[in-house]
């Protein structure tokens, strides 16, 4: 199975959702952009959209753990995030969604709705043996 299919399956069962569409963003439950501040640095703000900035709460100066922070938002369930393309594949946002999809594998299993082929696969693939009737 694919890691965007996987992916999607992950934020389905967790009832959250990333975005890149820039007229969604002030409908989303928390929006990750970078700015620049008047010297000229690059920043990253991470905030919920009606919420004013504040640099000690929202404002990273490095995005090496910016990524994961995105990630345990989207694992606390029914969050929409509006992240720039760009800024989604420089912070290995997939990646680290690919870890969480191994932790929630079993539980995505038991979905009722996944089909029938997706959940062989996904059995086969992480050699899994569950209690289901297919």
């Amino acid at each position: 199975m694919e890691e965007k299919r996987k992916i999607e399956l992950l934020l389905d069962h967790m009832g959250s959702e990333i975005t890149h569409d820039w007229n969604d963003i002030d409908n989303c439950d928390y929006q990750l952009l970078n700015e620049l501040t008047t010297d000229g640095y690059e920043v990253f703000v991470f905030k919920q959209p009606e919420e004013e900035i504040s640099l000690c709460e929202n404002v990273y100066y490095y995005n090496h753990n910016l990524g994961e922070q995105v990630v345990e938002t989207l694992m606390c369930g029914n969050t929409v995030i509006f992240v720039d393309e760009g800024e989604y594949n420089d912070l290995y946002i997939e990646e680290a969604l690919m870890e969480e999809f191994e932790e929630f594998v079993d539980d995505i299993l038991q979905d009722e709705t996944l089909p029938v082929n997706e959940v062989k696969e996904l059995m086969e693939e992480y050699e899994i043996e569950l209690n289901i009737e297919l």
